[in-house]
């Protein structure tokens, strides 16, 4: 019989650092298919949660001003990761899922790929950061609804018979 090991960790991930929680409430992962208990993490409570939004709006904000060569270089290390990590973190969603390792390891290089492709794409996609983007677009095409039938590009579209 294998013993698996726990995973119980008492810090959040914020602001690009670990930090003690101050909750002493658990959330317990358990593995859907056998039962297990994968690990245990602390609940964050409303002031972690707030000081984690901040973090992130901040960093949002900092990650907008990155360079096409900079992003595309940060995105080959996240898919590098991956794959670098690949067999941890089979292991660890298939435990925590209750996954195929199969189906996980798909999973993971599916991630790895979309990551290494971004990484790709980056410096083209930014050229054009210029022009509206998808939602601003839709939105200003006019009084046409959603839910009336599109026209091919180039055409104005057909007046309904109502």
């Amino acid at each position: 019989m294998t013993t698996i090991t726990r995973i119980d960790h008492d810090d959040l991930f914020i602001a690009g650092s670990f930090v003690r929680a101050s909750a002493t409430e658990r959330f317990t992962a358990v593995n859907p298919a056998t039962e297990e208990i994968v690990g245990t993490v602390p609940v964050a409570n409303a002031a972690e949660v707030d000081h984690a939004v901040s973090a992130a709006r901040t960093a949002f904000g900092s990650w907008s001003r990155t360079s096409p060569a900079e992003r595309s270089e940060i995105l080959g290390r996240v898919a590098d990761e991956f794959g670098k990590r690949a067999p941890e973190i089979t292991n660890l969603v298939a435990r925590q899922n209750g996954a195929p390792r199969w189906w996980v390891e798909q999973e993971i290089r599916i991630a790895e790929a979309a990551y290494s492709n971004a990484a790709k794409k980056a410096p083209r996609s930014l050229r054009r950061s210029s022009r509206p983007a998808a939602s601003t677009a839709l939105l200003s095409a006019g009084s046409r609804s959603a839910s009336s039938p599109r026209s091919p590009r180039g055409t104005p579209p057909k007046p309904s018979s109502e």
